[in-house]
This record gives C-alpha cells, sequence and structure tokens, in this order.
C-alpha cells in the first residue's frame, strides 16, 4: 500500500473519530482505529526515508569511485615524475587529495546533470515536432475538405467533419503552447547546467594546481638541496675546476646553469 493510500485511510480514520465526538459517542474504537493508522503512516515514512537514505549512500559511493580513479589518473604524472627525480631520496608523503577529490565528484555529479538535461530537451523537442506534425495534418485535412466541396464534390458529414477538425486543432494548439512553455524551460536548464559544468571544471584545475604546487615544491627543495650539496662536494674535491652555477627561483623548477667549466693550470 502507498504512502497516499496510508494516508486516506488515516484521514478517513479522523473523520470517524470527529463524528464520534460530534454525537458524543464512545471515541474508543475510532481512537485506536486512528491510532494505527498514523503508525502505519509513520512507519511508511520512515521506510522510505531509509530506502532513500541508501539510494544516496550507493550514488554517493559510485560517484567517489569515479572521482577518487579521475583523480588518480591526474596525479599519476607527478606521483611518476616526484619518484623517478628523487629515487633513493627521502621525501614528503604526496598532500592528501580530499579536496581535489571533492572537486572532481562535483564536476562528475555536473555532467551528469548536464547530460540528463540534454536528454530531456530531446524528448520535449521531440513532443513538440509531434504535436506541430498533428496540428499540420489536421489543418491539411480540413483544407482538403473545403477544396473538395468547392469542386462540388459535398458529403452529409462534411460541416461536422470541419467542426471536429477544428477541436481537435485548438486543443492540440493548447497542448503545443505547453510544450512550447516546457521546452524552454529546459533549454534555460541546459544553459545553467553548462554553466555549472564550466564552473566545476575551472574549480577542479585550481584543485590540481594547489595539489602540484603542493607536492613539487618539497621535492624541488629537495632536489635543490642534494644538487647544492653535489655541487660543493665537486669543487672540494676538483679545486682546480672553474665551477659558477646560476639559481633562478620562480617556477618551481631547479634551473642549474654551470658555464665557464674548464681545467685552469
Amino acid at each position: 500500500m502507498t504512502i497516499e493510500q496510508l494516508m486516506e485511510k488515516q484521514r478517513t480514520a479522523q473523520a470517524a473519530v470527529d463524528a464520534a465526538l460530534a454525537e458524543g459517542a464512545d471515541t474508543t474504537k475510532p481512537r485506536k482505529a486512528l491510532e494505527v493508522a498514523t503508525r502505519a503512516v509513520e512507519d511508511a515514512r520512515a521506510a522510505q526515508a531509509a530506502e532513500r537514505r541508501a539510494a544516496e549512500e550507493t550514488e554517493d559511493a559510485r560517484i567517489t569511485a569515479l572521482a577518487t580513479a579521475m583523480v588518480a589518473e591526474i596525479t599519476a604524472p607527478m606521483r611518476a615524475s616526484i619518484a623517478e627525480v628523487l629515487s633513493g631520496v627521502e621525501h614528503p608523503d604526496f598532500p592528501d587529495e580530499a579536496t581535489t577529490r571533492a572537486a572532481a565528484a562535483a564536476l562528475i555529479r555536473a555532467r551528469e546533470r548536464l547530460d540528463s538535461t540534454r536528454e530531456a530537451l530531446v524528448e520535449a523537442e521531440q513532443r513538440q515536432t509531434q504535436l506541430r506534425e498533428r496540428i499540420e495534418g489536421l489543418v491539411a485535412e480540413r483544407q482538403a475538405i473545403i477544396e473538395r466541396r468547392i469542386r462540388g464534390e459535398q458529403r452529409p458529414d462534411d460541416a461536422a467533419q470541419v467542426t471536429l477538425l477544428e477541436a481537435d486543432r485548438e486543443g492540440l494548439e493548447r497542448l503545443e503552447k505547453q510544450v512550447d512553455a516546457s521546452v524552454a524551460k529546459v533549454q534555460n536548464a541546459l544553459k545553467e547546467a553548462e554553466t555549472e559544468v564550466s564552473n566545476k571544471e575551472w574549480q577542479l584545475s585550481l584543485a590540481v594546481y594547489r595539489i602540484q604546487k603542493d607536492a613539487l615544491n618539497p621535492a624541488v627543495e629537495i632536489a635543490e638541496s642534494k644538487l647544492v650539496a653535489a655541487i660543493e662536494a665537486m669543487t672540494k674535491d676538483a679545486p682546480n675546476w672553474n665551477i659558477r652555477h646560476i639559481w633562478k627561483p620562480g617556477s618551481h623548477e631547479l634551473r642549474l646553469r654551470i658555464s665557464g667549466a674548464g681545467y685552469s693550470s
């Protein structure tokens, strides 16, 4: 039994209680029936809420899995690059990806809403086309009757047929206006969905930039210290080498220029 049907039983039970009160009759039985009906409605609502929560949890798990895979694909090159450059060197763990996963999840949801809105627009436009074709068909049928009568081919039911065609056309035109409004509404929703996707893509790009910065900055600092230490050791072990290095920070990459290198007697 649906919640609507249970609520109808609850209203009927309440009406029985009210009637008993108005008549001054014993309300024990109708109140008991009302109590049972009310409990049934509450239980049905609780079950419906539980089903909704379960469905939401399942959907959240699906989106989380997709977002995790998306972020893993995005960060894989960074992880590989850092692991290669700092191979054998102790370095900080890769930054937490929770914020990036959240941005990816928001983008996935926005893209799915966009897809469903596009499908809704296709269906609405198909309905719109069907109605217009039916209206055109009725107009053509009415015109055919008029042209036939002009040629002198009259039938007893022509007037009734034309009246019926006019009534059908008016009814379809009324439906067409409703469908036109529906199409316009979905078109506006599509624009909003497209804007939302663009915004979510931008937010994900910002999250990726931040995680790149947080991951690469420590790696660059470690690489810099190792290179500087290696140059100092080279200079110490080979004092006759004229080694000069220039450090230009600013792009999160080590820029090491060794110029004027050569053996000097």
